[in-house]
């Protein structure tokens, strides 16, 4: 079911290059900068499609919320496997929010709820007036690409 639901560009691109896809269309009409970082770690690993698809879907979620309330200049998306965990780290350094009041949104808890479906964790970590940082932790077999 998720390969039906997949962009069609995840059938022939990194996922790097999937996540560059989804800033494009902003780069030139916006005051932010967007910034990706996948570490080669994480090309060493098959990562699977249904991952990847979450993957996106949270950082699309987290870059609405970026550009709809966070006034942010600056947003990086760093990716790394460490240990057999996969990181995802998505920062900005807008104006934050409470965390009490926005921890009952549906956005935060269907990032939170894509997470778990695949055994990993979710952290927010904001308040007023400094920025935001979401890190999602993944945990992987140890399954390898062919050299």
């Amino acid at each position: 079911m998720a390969t039906a639901l997949a962009p069609a560009f995840f059938d022939d691109s990194t996922l790097e290059e999937a996540f560059q896809r989804l800033f494009q269309p902003f780069v030139e009409n916006s005051d932010c900068h967007f910034v990706v970082k996948v570490d080669e770690s994480v090309k060493a690993f098959a990562i699977p499609l249904d991952l990847q698809l979450n993957l996106y879907r949270i950082l699309q979620e987290q870059f609405r919320n970026v550009l709809k309330y966070a006034h942010a200049t600056t947003m990086e998306v760093s990716v790394s496997i460490v240990n057999n965990k996969l990181s995802m780290k998505v920062t900005d350094n807008g104006i934050g929010f409470d965390q009490e009041k926005v921890s009952r949104g549906i956005g935060m808890a269907n990032m939170k709820r894509r997470t778990e479906l695949f055994s990993g964790r979710f952290y927010m970590n904001s308040s007023p007036g400094n920025g935001c940082e979401m890190l999602i932790k993944i945990p992987l077999q140890q399954v390898r690409l062919s050299a």
